[in-house]
């Protein structure tokens, strides 16, 4: 945590912004659940720079993680994403083989 008062303040403001649009986007337990697996193997991913990072970091980090997963997850089911072009050349509602690599 820094040693600066203020900045401590303004990390800590941040983390509670994006707590309240954490709180706002999640809704549904399965949803929760799975955002909260997807933060945590990405998380798992980086390092050791999160395993020892102060509380507020990690609480603003994996609620950043997971708003943006599960408002993913919400776009999909809403055929949000149907025209999005894969890097294939298609688009995501049409079907298409698996691409080589």
């Amino acid at each position: 945590m820094p040693s600066n008062p203020r900045a401590e303040q303004v990390l800590e403001g941040w983390a509670d912004d994006i707590a309240i649009l954490y709180e706002a986007t999640t809704n549904d337990p399965a949803d929760m659940r799975a955002a909260s697996e997807a933060a945590a193997n990405l998380l798992s991913g980086a390092g050791s720079h999160f395993l020892y990072a102060p509380a507020v970091v990690h609480s603003l980090v994996s609620n950043a993680i997971e708003t943006g997963y599960i408002t993913a997850l919400r776009d999909v089911r809403d055929g949000k994403v149907d025209n999005l072009q894969l890097s294939c050349g298609h688009f995501l509602g049409e079907c298409c083989e698996p691409m080589q690599g």
